[in-house]
This record gives C-alpha cells, structure tokens and sequence, in this order.
C-alpha cells in the first residue's frame, strides 16, 4: 500500500486511501447484504488482525484477509464489524440492506490527524511544529 500511494502522489492524486474506493469490495459488500437478507447466506472473508483478537488465529500475515468462503448456514444476524457497512457511493448502497447500523466516532480527533499530515506532508513542519 504504501508504493500504490507513493506512485499516486507521484501522479498528482493526494487523496489515494486504503479507505476509498478503489481499493475496497463494495460491491461484493453489497452483495453480502442484500443476499443474506433475501436467503440468511452470503460469502464472507476475514481480516486476520480482527481474528487474533478473537483468538482465533489464521496463517494469513496482517493486512491481508483470508480466502472467500459460505458463511455458516441457519442464522438469523448478520453482525458486520468493519468500516464501510452503511457504505454509500454513486455505485452502490449497502445501508439499504441493513435493518440497524450503528457507527462507532474514534477517541482519536480525525480532523486533527489529517492536519497533522497535511503540515508534515506537504509543508515539511515537524511533528511538534504541526501540534502548535
């Protein structure tokens, strides 16, 4: 991730993130939604820092997730823990398929943060400079 950024910089886009949408699976998100509420099924994959903490450890090394598999049959929650499950984009819209969501604010204060980078980044302040 970090070269795909820096080739994006290179490129004039300051805005590439892991976050957005070039480098997520909302449709196939989507598809998870709508079709666990039309048949309780769909297919999933994990993410294996989320499964260390559950104690339930995978091969797959950090920053990667585990192959596409069904999820278990007869349940009646799907229970998404993740960032993007009301995700809505000009192509898709997982929030329609969800009964309840519920966002959680990070302590951390984002707007901050991207300052933060912003005055290191492109304005070459230090770390302590950018806090002032």
């Amino acid at each position: 991730m970090k070269n795909k950024m820096a080739e994006a910089a290179a490129q004039g886009d300051q805005h590439f993130s892991h976050f957005g949408p070039q480098n997520n699976l909302f449709k196939e998100l989507e598809a998870l939604f709508k079709g666990y509420g039309e048949t309780g099924r769909g297919k999933i994959r994990r993410y294996p820092c989320t499964m260390k903490r559950r104690r339930n450890p995978s091969s797959r090394s950090p920053g990667t997730f585990t192959d596409w598999e069904e999820m278990p049959g007869d349940t009646d929650l799907l229970f998404y823990e993740g960032l993007h499950g009301a995700v809505v984009t000009p192509d898709v819209n997982v929030a329609r398929h969800a009964d309840l969501t519920i966002g959680v604010v990070p302590i951390i204060n984002l707007e901050c943060d991207s300052k933060l980078h912003r005055d290191r980044e492109t304005r070459g302040y230090s770390t302590e400079a950018g806090r002032r």
